[in-house]
């Protein structure tokens, strides 16, 4: 998926909002020199194209294979010896982990000194790939545990707020009620009439409504190893 593909995803997609309200925050917190990056749990549509021509090396990493990364294995317990990157990127996958501390501890052992951690989690979702599905995170938990895990962090930033939030969990219901639906004119109606208009509307008012901490779809974290 390019740089484009992840600006435009499609209106019909569910995490149309989501994405959206991470890919300009990622975009200004990925502006360094990568080297050489570690994409922990890339999935099918990871964000590592930010780096795409910047980057000196990259590895995809994920648990799953059907996806297709370049290492398959745990990120409890990444094959990789210390220090092989200097940057390590990780998306919408620590809430997956059974065990999240061990697993920010295994970035930090990736690293390079100097190197970068570029992190995102959600604070905000409905249940997702049952029954994997382990955490949620606040700004605050995520400062500690980053903490304890030898990182400083520089930069913590909200993604998307109470109306993102709202209109993303009407979007996944509606895509819900689009996949489901008997006749094929119903999932049309819903996944091509209806959730496309939710995303419009969401990311349009979350636009003009000053950003809180109170209500928080994700957050996105920039680290370094101290």
């Amino acid at each position: 998926m390019s740089e484009r593909d992840l600006l435009a995803l499609a209106w019909k997609e569910a995490d149309k909002i989501s994405r959206e309200t991470m890919v300009a925050v990622l975009r200004s917190l990925s502006n360094f020199e990568p080297g050489a990056v570690l994409d922990i749990g890339a999935g099918e549509r990871g964000y590592g194209e930010l780096f795409k021509g910047r980057h000196r090396r990259f590895v995809t990493f994920d648990i799953a294979m059907q996806t297709r990364p370049n290492v398959i294995g745990s990120a409890l317990a990444l094959p990789f010896r210390a220090g092989s990157f200097e940057t390590v990127i990780s998306t919408q996958t620590l809430e997956h982990l059974t065990d999240p501390m061990l697993a920010l501890v295994e970035m930090r052992r990736m690293l390079r000194a100097g190197g970068h951690l570029l992190l995102s989690a959600p604070q905000t979702w409905p249940l997702h790939l049952v029954p994997h599905d382990y955490y949620r995170f606040t700004r605050f938990g995520l400062e500690l545990m980053l903490a304890r895990a030898g990182f400083s962090i520089e930069r913590i930033e909200p993604c998307g707020g109470a109306i993102a939030t709202v209109g993303q969990y009407l979007a996944l219901g509606v895509f819900h009620l689009g996949t489901h639906a008997r006749h094929s004119r119903t999932r049309h109606f819903w996944r091509r009439g209806v959730l496309p208009l939710i995303n419009r509307i969401s990311l349009r008012l979350e636009r003009w409504r000053p950003m809180t901490e109170q209500s928080v779809l994700n957050w996105i974290v920039l680290a370094r190893p101290t």
